[in-house]
């Protein structure tokens, strides 16, 4: 039982961030960022008039528009994979919505301390130090 608890907190406790590993910053969140940005623009059209209608709920609209948002960014990577093996293996490939939806999931559960952290990060730039409390 050692052994796990040795490999969990060197690995995989929550103090650990793989945004913090410089090999998976390269692969998986450098392409994340930019998608990351590009869906900046239809996130805000999306939950501008949810902020603008429900004002005292504004930061819970803003944090779980953030959470889709940095799910569907890291799946960028998953997506990829996917369209270059169906491609390498010479096999249909068939993109849809419900592609995008899985793979977001997918990125949500594997990167959820990362993901997490990210959103503290964007909150505390917009709203202060102290949006827990504004919540």
């Amino acid at each position: 039982m050692s052994k796990f608890k040795k490999f969990y907190n060197k690995h995989i406790s929550e103090t650990k961030l793989l945004k913090d590993n410089p090999f998976f910053s390269v692969l998986i969140f450098l392409p994340a960022s930019i998608t990351t940005s590009i869906l900046i623009i239809p996130m805000v059209i999306i939950s501008y008039p949810f902020s603008y209608f429900f004002r005292e709920q504004e930061i819970k609209i803003m944090k779980a528009t953030l959470y889709i948002q940095h799910s569907i960014g890291l799946s960028t990577w998953l997506i990829i994979e996917e369209i270059l093996l169906s491609k390498l293996f010479s096999f249909n490939f068939s993109f849809g919505f419900s592609d995008v939806i899985i793979h977001s999931l997918i990125a949500f559960i594997l990167f959820y301390n990362s993901i997490k952290e990210m959103i503290h990060e964007t909150l505390n730039k917009t709203y202060g130090d102290d949006w827990m409390f504004n919540m």
